[in-house]
């Protein structure tokens, strides 16, 4: 789409954060539930988080990381992204920006600069 890796991830930060969806991390963790009682539905699980892993890890590698690098900066994204949802934070003002703009500078640390292409 012409966007920059390091703003398609920055986007995904803020798209998660900025929108906590008490009933869409009901559901997915009632997916996980079922996941852990179920081998059809942990395979499923464990697909879906393959390829969302492999996704974010793809954009980290087009924003200038090794693939080692990638791979570990995806997982930390990945469990940024969902954890922080399951976490009974304050979602508004300014410690919750504060937090999210930390957060988020960390994860796009050492990544090409912001509008410039891979």
């Amino acid at each position: 789409d012409g966007q920059a890796a390091r703003d398609r991830l920055a986007a995904v930060i803020h798209l998660y954060a900025e929108r906590n969806n008490a009933e869409a991390m009901a559901i997915e963790l009632a997916i996980r539930q079922w996941a852990r009682r179920d081998a059809q539905a942990a395979d499923a699980v464990a697909a879906v988080d393959a390829a969302r892993l492999k996704n974010v890890e793809r954009l980290y590698v087009a924003a200038g990381l090794g693939a080692d690098d990638a791979r570990a900066r995806a997982f930390l994204f990945y469990s940024f992204v969902f954890g922080q949802g399951l976490m009974q934070l304050e979602t508004e003002g300014p410690r919750h920006r504060d937090r999210l703009v930390e957060a988020c500078a960390l994860l796009l640390t050492d990544l090409a600069p912001l509008g410039a292409t891979a």
